[in-house]
């Protein structure tokens, strides 16, 4: 399939991208784009936005007689560093899964390095940030006792009145380590705050269908395929599908995951309102990377009429440097929803909530009639940043 608006060779470079050997007739494409002449910089500055890096230089090494030396020479000194990156973040997350493992707390690591396997064979081929740990929430302070412990500090200095009030209303609770400067996110739902669901609080974990993981030769527990691809459908729907190596991600998943249970997730979805997230994120994974679905997929994508138009619109905000406005963000946050009231719902969080990053501003135990004059100063600029 093809995008129903012309983008720049750059851009369609980079939906080209593989991880694994490429096909004769991707090559030639390949080719193509490059012998019509590529603006480098353009390129490694979009690459580095979208989080393709590695990828690109994967790709772009099976062309070593069209491609710059220093183009090809950075992004090779980037995928070294990367390895190394995440090679780090991968000792660590092991080391604080034992650990938790010991005092008998049950973790579930997603994305970060877990994802690289899962998706790539190749922890180097992913670039990530920082380390996701998911908990059950009332084993939070035992948690925050134990990282304290292991020279891990809140990212936020809040007072146990404020830090109550905090976990109400929040997801997920950063740590950073002192001496490697690894960020560690505690999280007890893995969806973002601003997501409404009809009849959960948060996302509903299948426990029961976990699955296995080896890294470093140690097999861990993380979510079930169909689980994951659910979650991060909503994930890059919630950040406005802003990265494109998060679409990289659920195409290289979906293919990996030959037995996806396809019934299970669609009607996972429908019971929490997000079968339109789901659909549309498949629908641009067909547009973009050629992904071929069983009937059940192709049948959902036809039947909700505005999937097509909206997954227009998120292409062309994919692949356009021009940022929503506030009131385009609250259309598309609403139109995502198949359910008006889930979609009135996301938006009044997303207006009304405070964000981690706000919370700094409460860090000291601040009277509640300050708070009352602080916040609506705190939407007021969030409305004119869009948010």
């Amino acid at each position: 399939m093809q995008l129903p608006f012309r983008i720049k060779k750059e851009d369609e470079l980079l939906i080209h991208l593989s991880h694994t050997p490429i096909e004769t007739k991707k090559q030639t494409k390949i080719q193509k784009i490059i012998q019509k002449g590529v603006d480098w910089d353009y390129l490694l500055k979009r690459a580095s936005y979208h989080g393709l890096r590695p990828m690109l230089y994967y790709t772009l090494k099976n062309y070593p007689n069209s491609v710059p030396f220093d183009v090809l020479n950075f992004l090779k000194d980037f995928l070294v560093k990367n390895s190394y990156k995440n090679l780090s973040f991968t000792g660590e997350v092991l080391r604080i899964i034992k650990l938790l493992d010991e005092a008998d707390v049950t973790t579930i690591p997603y994305k970060g390095p877990v994802l690289a396997i899962q998706g790539y064979d190749n922890l180097s081929l992913r670039e990530f940030g920082d380390l996701d740990l998911f908990i059950e929430k009332r084993d939070f302070y035992k948690v925050k006792r134990i990282l304290i412990n292991e020279n891990f500090e809140a990212v936020l200095n809040l007072s146990p009145s404020k830090e109550k009030k905090y976990l109400k209303s929040q997801r997920e609770y950063k740590f950073k380590n002192r001496h490697n400067g690894i960020i560690l996110e505690i999280q007890w739902n893995v969806v973002g705050f601003s997501f409404s669901f009809p009849n959960e609080t948060s996302y509903p974990i299948d426990k029961i269908n976990l699955q296995s993981v080896f890294m470093n030769n140690r097999s861990i527990k993380t979510f079930s395929n169909e689980d994951l691809i659910l979650i991060l459908s909503i994930h890059v729907a919630g950040h406005m599908w802003s990265r494109l190596s998060w679409l990289y991600d659920l195409a290289s998943l979906i293919k990996k995951f030959e037995d996806l249970n396809w019934g299970v997730m669609i009607k996972k979805a429908e019971k929490l309102g997000v079968q339109r997230i789901l659909f549309s994120n498949l629908y641009i994974l067909q547009i973009l990377f050629n992904l071929r679905y069983p009937k059940i997929v192709n049948k959902g994508i036809k039947k909700d009429f505005y999937i097509q138009e909206l997954s227009k619109n998120i292409l062309y905000l994919i692949f356009t440097p021009e940022k929503l406005n506030i009131m385009d963000k609250f259309i598309l946050r609403f139109k995502i929803r198949e359910s008006k009231i889930q979609g009135f719902k996301d938006n009044l969080k997303i207006l009304i909530i405070p964000q981690s990053d706000e919370w700094a501003l409460f860090e000291r135990d601040l009277p509640n009639s300050l708070f009352i004059l602080i916040r609506p100063l705190q939407i007021i600029n969030r409305l004119f940043e869009g948010l």
